[in-house]
Formats: C-alpha cells, structure tokens, sequence
C-alpha cells in the first residue's frame, strides 16, 4: 500500500490524539513506502497533535571514566572495557542545539528529519537529548539538566500527554524508563568530556531489551490502529507509569533481557549505581512523591546568565526536583535547613515559580 501524509493524519486522528501533546517513537520502515518519506510523517504529526516530542540521543563528547569517580553497580566493567576516545569531539552546551550531531542509525530517519523541521527545539542534555515541536516546545525542552534524563517525560506528565509508537514495540518506549526512576531505580552515571576541558557525570537510561514483556501488563492501556503496514499503539503516559510501577513493585526481574554477560539491566534492578558507603538492595519503592536518585551537585551558573552548568561535586548539597506527575511534585533540598519539602494546593506552579527563581529557566508558558 502506498502511503501519504494524508493516510498517515487519518490514521494518527483514529488514535484520538488530535490537540494532545505526545511522545513520538517512530521507525520509517515500518510504514513501506512513504510518499514523501520521513518529512510526510512528521508534517502529519505536527498537524495532529498540539505538541510533538521525539527523543535525539547522541555521544558528543563521550569519555571514559575518570580513575576516581568510579561508582559501584553502574553497569560498565571498568576493568575491562574502555571506549576509544581517539576522535572525541567536546560538548558545547552553548551551541549544542537542533543542528547538533545525531545518532542516526540509533534514532531512526524520521527524528533526524524532526530536527531539520522549522520550529523545532532540542533540549542541552548531552546524552539523551530530546527535541520538540509546537506552542510549548520551549518548555518542554529547557532546563534539562545532565542528572535528570526523565525531564521531558515528567513534563508531559503534566500535561496529561501519551506516548506513541509507529511501528515499535516497548523496547523503544523511553517512558518505562521513568516508571523504572520512580520505583528507585537510579539513572546510570556516564562521563562527558566539555569543551572547557572538563569531565563531567550525566545521567542516562539503561538496557530497555526486555521492556516488551511488559505488554499483557499494559494492553489495558493501549490503543491500536493500523496505518498502512505500521502497527501503531497509543498509550496515556500517566496510565502507563503507574501500571509499570506497580508491575516493577511485585515483579523487578521482569525488566532482565537474559544477557549471561554484564548488562545495565542487571544493576538496574539492583537500584542503579551505588556511591561507597551506600548499600547494594533490590529497590520495589512505589511512591510517586520520592525522588529516586540523590546526586550531589553543585551549581554554576553560566556567564550569559541564560542556563545552568551541573557539575559533579560531593561537597554539596544536592537539590532535586520530582515532577513525574500532576500530583506528585516533591521539591527536596539536603543539608539546607531553611527548605523543607512543601505541599501545595497546585505543585506544578510552584515548582515552575522555584525553577525560574533560583534557577533562571522557564516558566510554563500558560503560568
């Protein structure tokens, strides 16, 4: 069947996601042929849906770790594996931005053409980037921060927004990344060189391989079409998270892929990486209020006064901010006594009121 972009809006509106904000995972292949190709899938869905985010990971500036910054259950053999840093490029987060590098045959054609899209915003996350599109893309990509992967998601969260996959399964599906965030799971601990010459800690996702025996848990949720040869599936992205916590509550092992070597998944279900002192546990915490991970970072704040720099520093406080749902922000601050975690009748302005405050990042655009 040949497809277009009007076959592909058809489709797209079965879905019920005309006006919604979503998450876009998408494989061009999936469709056959398109008529136009990945430009005709993204120009449908800019013209469904309010806002559209994809993710466009990259590795500027990807280094090895540093002799001692080497943190326990991190999911790298640090004895045996060192990546070959001969040609490394360091990461500019001043002119980091849609433009930038992507890993094309790890993403896929149709984010590649997403960035090249008029309007399109790219989060300065220096792994797991994400880019947006529509009337809140600014929000959706600012401040995303080297420790907190999740950001966007949390933001679409809030704003009550789905998750799509075009011819995917939930291998692809980085929102059961946070669900495995909220439960305890700490985000892994990789290294960025910068172009200032430093080393500096990010945060990023794990081994997503065994994610599709999560699918009887979640068919509940799911909605699906077939757009041309693309099976496409549909989720509300709260609905999502919180039935894949409660499935990581009773049954963490089912996120193992089965690799008989070393793989990320088999720390992740550990917690995630350990600094020294802190004790090795298999982490089933469903609590949407806490904040997985505590890193401690210090803050820089950069000369044009525009975003921050987080730079690992244990001599400091860490402050986090939990957004990952309407009702669950927890703002926390360690060793300050003069912040105590608030609640609030409406936590999603406040916080937006504290980022833009303390941190110089945006407001949401509706307040």
């Amino acid at each position: 069947m040949n497809m277009n972009e009007e076959c592909i809006q058809t489709g797209l509106c079965e879905l019920g996601i005309q006006g919604r904000d979503v998450a876009v995972h998408a494989s061009l292949r999936s469709f056959g042929h398109v008529t136009g190709g990945a430009e005709a899938v993204v120009h449908a869905l800019l013209k469904v849906c309010r806002n559209v985010l994809m993710p466009t990971f990259c590795e500027i500036g990807r280094t090895n770790p540093p002799q001692e910054d080497r943190p326990r259950q991190n999911g790298w053999d640090y004895a045996g594996y060192r990546k070959d840093t001969t040609n490394i490029v360091p990461f500019d987060p001043d002119t980091f931005d849609a433009t930038s590098k992507l890993n094309v045959n790890e993403m896929g054609r149709i984010p590649a053409e997403f960035l090249r899209t008029p309007g399109t915003f790219r989060s300065k996350h220096p792994s797991v980037s994400w880019a947006a599109n529509g009337p809140d893309a600014a929000w959706y990509t600012a401040g995303h921060i080297a420790d907190d992967p999740n950001l966007p998601l949390k933001r679409l969260m809030e704003k009550q927004g789905a998750v799509l996959l075009l011819g995917v399964d939930l291998a692809g599906c980085t929102a059961i990344h946070l669900a495995e965030e909220v439960v305890g799971r700490s985000p892994f601990i990789r290294w960025v060189l910068y172009v200032d010459g430093s080393v500096r800690r990010v945060r990023e996702y794990g081994c997503s391989d065994a994610f599709p025996k999560l699918a009887p848990h979640v068919a509940s949720l799911a909605k699906q079409i077939a757009i041309g040869q693309c099976h496409a599936v549909c989720y509300p992205i709260t609905q999502l998270v919180k039935n894949v916590v409660k499935v990581l509550a009773t049954q963490p092992q089912i996120t193992l892929c089965g690799r008989q070597t070393l793989c990320r998944c088999q720390d992740s279900m550990k917690g995630g990486p350990k600094e020294d002192g802190e004790a090795n546990q298999t982490v089933v915490s469903t609590s949407l209020r806490a904040g997985p991970h505590r890193h401690r970072w210090a803050t820089q704040r950069e000369e044009d006064n525009e975003s921050s720099t987080h730079i690992c520093n244990r001599n400091h406080p860490h402050r986090y901010i939990s957004n990952v749902s309407e009702r669950a922000n927890t703002l926390r601050t360690e060793g300050n006594p003069h912040a105590k975690q608030q609640q609030h009748a409406c936590p999603s302005r406040r916080i937006r009121k504290y980022l833009c405050t303390r941190h110089g990042r945006y407001p949401h655009p509706s307040g």
